[in-house]
C-alpha cells in the first residue's frame, strides 16, 4: 500500500518501530506518521481484569501485550543462532524506503480498546447474536470508548530505557437503531472483530453515530493526538524521525 501523505526522508538513524497489534485500523493510523514499522503479536489471554473500570482494564491488557512482546524479544536475542521465538512472523508495513540506517533500539507500541456503557464493558462479540445484543444495548444511548497505549524504547537485549503509558476516552452518542438496521449490519460481518460490535469508520456503522465528544481516531482504535503529544514530549528522537528531515 502506498504511503499516505509521503514525508521527506529523515537523514539520521531510524529507530526500529514495532506495532504490537494486528488491527488493520491501527496499522492505517500509524502509517500517518510516515515512519516505517513492522507488526508483531504475542498470544496472550485478554480477560477483563477490572469489570467496572474500562481504563484500568484496557491499560492492564495493553501492558500484558507489551510485556509478552518484550519477553519474546529478550528470548529471541538470548539464542545463539538468533532465531525467532514464538512471536508471529513480523509483517512489514513500511511507509518509507528501507535503505535508511536503523539503530539497535526498538520503539514498541501496544494498545487495547474497550467500549463501556452503563457500567458494562463490551468486548468483541463472540457470535452474531452477541453482536446484535450489543448494538441493541448501545442504541439511543451514550457510551465511552477507551483506548490504552503503552510505549517503550528498548535495546537489542530487550532492556527498557524509557516507557510511557496513557489512556484516552471518547464519548459516543448513538441514534436509535431499528432491528432491521442491526440485522443488516451484523449480517455484513463487519461488527465481528470490533469492541462494542461496530466501527465508526464503517460504511454502515458511521451512520449509527449521532455525535462524539473527543478524539475520533480513538474510536477507530488509536488515539493519534495523544500519541503525538507523548511522542513530542517523551520520545523526541522518534518524533523527529516522523516530522523532520534532520
Amino acid at each position: 500500500r502506498p504511503p499516505i501523505n509521503p514525508k521527506p526522508f529523515y537523514k539520521g538513524t531510524m529507530t526500529n518501530w514495532i506495532l504490537g497489534s494486528a488491527s488493520p485500523r491501527r496499522m492505517d493510523l500509524l502509517r500517518l506518521t510516515g515512519h516505517p514499522f513492522t507488526v508483531q503479536t504475542a498470544d496472550v489471554e485478554e480477560p477483563v481484569l477490572y469489570p467496572g473500570d474500562p481504563a484500568e482494564s484496557a491499560l492492564a491488557l495493553a501492558k500484558r501485550k507489551h510485556d509478552a512482546l518484550l519477553q519474546e524479544r529478550k528470548h529471541t536475542y538470548s539464542k545463539a543462532d538468533d532465531t525467532r521465538a514464538t512471536t508471529k512472523v513480523p509483517i512489514d508495513v513500511s511507509t518509507k524506503a528501507t535503505t535508511k540506517t536503523t539503530s539497535a533500539n526498538t520503539f514498541l507500541i501496544t494498545a487495547d480498546t474497550m467500549v463501556f456503557a452503563d457500567g458494562t464493558i463490551l468486548n468483541k462479540p463472540i457470535d452474531p447474536p452477541d453482536a446484535h445484543r450489543m448494538l441493541r444495548f448501545l442504541s439511543g444511548r451514550m457510551h465511552e470508548v477507551v483506548t490504552a497505549v503503552v510505549l517503550s524504547i528498548s535495546d537489542s537485549q530487550g532492556t527498557i530505557s524509557k516507557k510511557e503509558a496513557f489512556t484516552e476516552t471518547t464519548r459516543v452518542y448513538f441514534h436509535e437503531l431499528s432491528d432491521e438496521e442491526i440485522h443488516e449490519y451484523v449480517a455484513s460481518g463487519s461488527p465481528m472483530d470490533k469492541a462494542g460490535s461496530y466501527g465508526i469508520q464503517d460504511d454502515r456503522g458511521a451512520f449509527f453515530v449521532r455525535r462524539i465528544e473527543g478524539d475520533y481516531y480513538n474510536v477507530v482504535g488509536f488515539p493519534l493526538q495523544a500519541f503525538y503529544q507523548i511522542l513530542k514530549q517523551s520520545f523526541t528522537e522518534e518524533y523527529r524521525q516522523c516530522f523532520f528531515t534532520v
